[in-house]
């Protein structure tokens, strides 16, 4: 799916959401930022605290019983972060990196999105519901293995899948 000009727009309109919370008693509280984790016009995306970054990758072990198929290493973020995925992807070749595929999976979007970017490395961003992206688990010629070696994930607010 390519970045069409009507969704260019619609990306350009977005941008985060202020709420402005108070007590029962109207006493005004300090502004909570309500951020909308989708990526914005600018081909940067946000990644906070309830965020879960993390790669899977086959077990190597030479045990095979009892023993689960897939590790997973992941990382939470400290405080709120943007990427840039042209900064990033120029980046990731300066490390001699050619692709990566970025997977965004935010129960809270209302459509799969797919954004493609080549600076250097070539970047597949793609956002995506959690039944959609376990959707995509199971087509037959969808070959788990090929995309994940150069796969990142992100699950958006926390442990939902």
């Amino acid at each position: 799916m390519r970045l069409n000009s009507s969704l260019s727009q619609k990306l350009q309109d977005e941008d985060l959401s202020e709420e402005t919370v108070t007590e029962s008693n109207n006493v005004l509280l300090s502004p909570e930022i309500i951020l909308d984790k989708i990526i914005r016009d600018d081909f940067s995306f946000p990644i906070d605290n309830e965020d879960i970054l993390f790669t899977l990758t086959f077990n190597p072990s030479i045990y095979k019983e009892n023993v689960g198929n897939l590790i997973s290493k992941m990382a939470v973020i400290k405080e709120l972060s943007y990427v840039n995925l042209d900064d990033f992807a120029k980046v990731l070749a300066i490390l001699g990196i050619k692709g990566l595929n970025i997977f965004s999976i935010n129960k809270n979007l209302e459509e799969t999105r797919t954004f493609i970017r080549n600076n250097g490395c070539y970047m597949r961003y793609t956002e995506i519901k959690p039944n959609d992206f376990i959707s995509i688990l199971k087509l037959n010629k969808a070959d788990f293995s090929d995309y994940n070696i150069n796969t990142l994930y992100i699950l958006r607010s926390g442990g939902f899948i």
